[in-house]
């Protein structure tokens, strides 16, 4: 999600592109663009991400509706069916230009058709956390997607999980020593004060390519190594995702495993037996799915 310094110039009143600024109506083939009473973008006080990238940005909308004007979709959830439920139901979380801000809104719109009715305002923190001084932080220059993976918010209300995550990092990292089957923590990526991703070393592959890819695989060393793994040479497997880690008895909030994992979602506290439970069911699903030495 970070917005690379092409995409922006801070020093300009309004979004760039190309290193091109533009304070005046845009004309695009037939239809003219204007920029409205746009927020300069040095002023915005969300994740420059979320900054409605008008006319370029795929998911940018002119739109002058609601008393709200240029609209970028940040978050679409859809249900299609329940108790209820007779047509496609949708949760748009969507920021505007004017007024500045970021919205909700429930419809029955499109994937990615403007909202049908005006959204009320949406508290950014339930995404992305606040940033805190003494967590680690990585530089826009320092990122790169092929030896880095990224974990962000995946939906509107994921900043919980994130934090989750965060702070568990920050733990490991402050140990004197790093233990060989944790992920190398890289840092958090911070824009305009939210955390928007979180950054770590890219390994091969996880546990699900392995088996997938036909590898035989040493179940029982895997299984010693712990669960939810990526391989990296010479077969070491690293835990990852820390979205629920918790002390011993602390309350399991948003996020309690992963289905099929967890004895169907019945857990309400972090415990060492949840752990014990998913190791089993891990070692079962790869001595079903995968090619064991």
């Amino acid at each position: 999600m970070a917005t690379t310094s092409a995409d922006y110039n801070a020093d300009s009143e309004f979004i760039t592109h190309d290193g091109d600024t533009y304070d005046e109506p845009i004309t695009a083939g037939k239809v003219e663009l204007s920029p409205f009473e746009l927020t300069p973008i040095h002023k915005w006080p969300y994740p420059l991400d979320t900054y409605p990238k008008v006319p370029y940005a795929g998911r940018a909308l002119l739109w002058d509706t609601f008393d709200q004007r240029e609209v970028q979709i940040l978050f679409c959830s859809i249900i299609t069916g329940g108790p209820g439920i007779t047509r496609p139901k949708r949760t748009l979380v969507y920021s505007t230009l004017s007024p500045p801000g970021i919205f909700i809104v429930e419809d029955y719109g499109a994937q990615d058709d403007p909202p049908q009715a005006a959204g009320a305002p949406y508290d950014p923190a339930n995404i992305w956390p606040r940033y805190e001084s003494d967590w680690l932080s990585i530089d826009l220059h320092d990122m790169d997607d092929v030896t880095q993976w990224a974990k962000y918010p995946l939906d509107y209300y994921a900043a919980h999980e994130l934090v989750v995550e965060l702070r568990a990092q920050e733990l490991f990292r402050r140990q004197s020593t790093r233990h060989p089957c944790m992920p190398e923590y890289l840092g958090c990526y911070v824009g305009n004060g939210w955390v928007v991703e979180l950054r770590f070393k890219r390994y091969p592959r996880n546990l699900h390519e392995a088996v997938e890819s036909g590898q035989k695989l040493d179940v029982a060393s895997i299984m010693s190594q712990l669960e939810d793994v990526v391989k990296r040479p010479p077969a070491r497997a690293i835990l990852i995702d820390y979205d629920t880690c918790f002390p011993d008895g602390a309350p399991l909030i948003n996020k309690r495993g992963t289905r099929g994992f967890n004895e169907d979602d019945t857990w309400t506290h972090s415990s060492f037996t949840n752990d014990l439970h998913s190791l089993r069911c891990v070692a079962t699903w790869l001595a079903t799915h995968s090619h064991a030495q």
